[in-house]
């Protein structure tokens, strides 16, 4: 009923993130990362009555689940390389199974899940979110793009109005939950950026609580 907590986080230094990435980004695992039954699966999801979505890349929120958000902010200037490094492979596993999806489906949607803000602003600045995580959605948005997909669902709580003009450069069009907490105010975010921004959620879940 309330925020998910932690006991620990398994990377605590530069070394631990290094150790994680031999581990579990490696590209040359591509092959492992898709089992013998996926192409049946996908097309079979595809004939539901369903949405289909592609992941875009999930960038900070990767990087804030595997460190905490205290040891993320300093990996961000301790070890800028290594979070380059997880970023850059976190984009090639996604460009990746964006073009295997679309070669076997149509695809409605491109979604994000970051959690990149918190009440009253995003957890890194909007000049580093420029430099380490935009230009990766740039080459993915330019990639579905030219396949012909053209809507997205960012996924972050908190207040993501520093960050909205960078979603809309690159193309990233639609934010959710528009959160009441945070004073993510659907008529102000409407008047603000225009109807390029589309929205879904703007409710109050405390008042549903």
């Amino acid at each position: 009923t309330s925020m998910p907590e932690w006991l620990e986080y398994p990377v605590k230094t530069p070394a631990d993130l290094q150790r994680v990435l031999d581990e579990h980004f490696d590209p040359e695992a591509l092959e492992s990362r898709y089992p013998p039954e996926w192409e049946e699966q996908t097309r079979q999801a595809s004939e539901q009555d369903s949405v289909p979505l592609v992941d875009g890349g999930c960038y900070y929120n990767t990087l804030r689940n595997l460190s905490g958000p205290e040891v993320a902010s300093y990996m961000f200037y301790d070890a800028p390389q290594l979070v380059e490094e997880l970023f850059e492979r976190i984009n090639f596993f996604c460009l990746e199974g964006l073009k295997r999806a679309t070669a076997l489906i149509k695809i409605d949607l491109i979604g994000y899940g970051e959690d990149i803000a918190f009440k009253t602003g995003p957890l890194i600045s909007p000049t580093m979110f420029r430099k380490f995580i935009l230009p990766r959605h740039r080459k993915f948005m330019d990639l579905a793009h030219e396949l012909g997909i053209h809507l997205c669902w960012y996924d972050s709580d908190g207040d993501v109005r520093q960050l909205i003009p960078s979603y809309l450069e690159v193309g990233i069009n639609g934010v959710a939950p528009c959160e009441v907490a945070a004073n993510m105010s659907a008529p102000e975010l409407r008047r603000e950026f225009g109807r390029e921004l589309r929205m879904a959620g703007a409710i109050d879940k405390r008042e549903i609580a």
